[in-house]
């Protein structure tokens, strides 16, 4: 479903904008209802969790999250279940953990029922993620999340801290006038005048993947340019051997095949390494034909070009010299 996500403050160049309030958020979610489901979620950081004898092996993140948080950022339920409507509504001491807290704390006996203690309070396991690896060099599954009703009460009381919400259309024909009704909403609801800028941030599917195309294209570019410096100076070191083997190997001038079995190489490292981080990050692999065809197509201008100089000089040998190294 279509996704969208609100909040007051993500960086820190918005300090100065005031934060999104739980009493906001509560606003929120009855102007949306029967346009989206809203997804409120409040964030605490720790450094590690402990359960008898076992640790954490990196830093956890808690999450207060509502019934719909889990579906809207892509978390499946491995084993067990996630938060219910009742959970948050009667504000139960129940958590569901990543994989890597599992991994971790419960390397010998199944999760599901056992007592986890979070600041002091005990939380009962309720449900397992799915695995879900990492984004931007950040752990997706050293989390613990549990009803945004029991954060408030014991996790982090302050209902003044900033949330994040997150919305999902409840089709995509209503994703465009969703989104407008969000903003319009969250602005009635902060008080911003018609005049005024909104004082939050929003981050559409749309404006994500036009971020993520501006920096495929700067990678591009720049891996672009290092290849052809790369290619070059590649071509300058085969002129120069050809050029001092060319008295001593008159019948071969191999620049062509030496560019093309580099580019080969090249091209069988790239298509392996590609293939390995796909298997890791668990998405389908691509072959870039285009891209393999355009290799082969500059090693071969770059063979030919820096061939001519040293194949140029080895005709103009004297034959009669020449053949004295063969």
């Amino acid at each position: 479903m279509p996704l969208f996500v609100m909040n007051g403050r993500e960086k820190r160049k918005y300090d100065s904008r005031p934060d999104i309030t739980y009493e906001q958020v509560q606003q929120f979610e009855k102007a949306m209802e029967g346009f989206a489901n809203v997804s409120p979620v409040a964030e605490y950081k720790v450094e590690r969790l402990i359960h008898n004898e076992y640790q954490t092996s990196q830093n956890v993140t808690f999450f207060g999250a509502n019934e719909h948080a889990l579906k809207s950022y892509s978390y499946e339920i491995e084993t067990g279940r996630g938060i219910s409507k009742s959970d948050v509504t009667d504000g139960r001491n129940i958590v569901v953990i990543g994989s890597d807290i599992k991994t971790d704390l419960f390397p010998f006996v199944d999760p599901i029922g056992q007592t986890l203690r979070l600041k002091g309070h005990a939380f009962t396991i309720v449900g397992i993620l799915k695995h879900k690896g990492e984004s931007f060099g950040q752990s997706q599954d050293a989390v613990v999340v549990i009803p945004i009703s029991s954060f408030l009460k014991f996790i982090d009381a302050s209902k003044n801290k900033s949330f994040t919400i997150s919305a999902t259309a409840l089709s995509q024909d209503m994703y465009t006038d969703v989104v407008d009704k969000a903003i319009s909403s969250l602005r009635i609801i902060r008080n911003i005048q018609a005049e005024e800028s909104n004082n939050f941030e929003i981050s559409t599917n749309d404006a994500l993947l036009e971020t993520f195309a501006s920096l495929e294209s700067v990678v591009t570019l720049a891996a672009f340019v290092i290849s052809f410096v790369a290619l070059i100076t590649a071509g300058i070191g085969i002129m120069n051997i050809m050029l001092v083997s060319v008295i001593e190997r008159t019948r071969e001038i191999e620049s062509i095949l030496l560019c093309l079995f580099g580019c080969g190489v090249g091209i069988f490292l790239g298509v392996t390494a590609g293939n390995a981080v796909s298997f890791i990050m668990e998405v389908r692999p691509v072959f870039p034909f285009v891209w393999a065809f355009s290799a082969i197509l500059m090693c071969t201008l770059i063979g030919a070009g820096f061939g001519a100089f040293p194949a140029y000089k080895a005709a103009g040998l004297d034959p009669v010299q020449a053949l004295r190294f063969e």
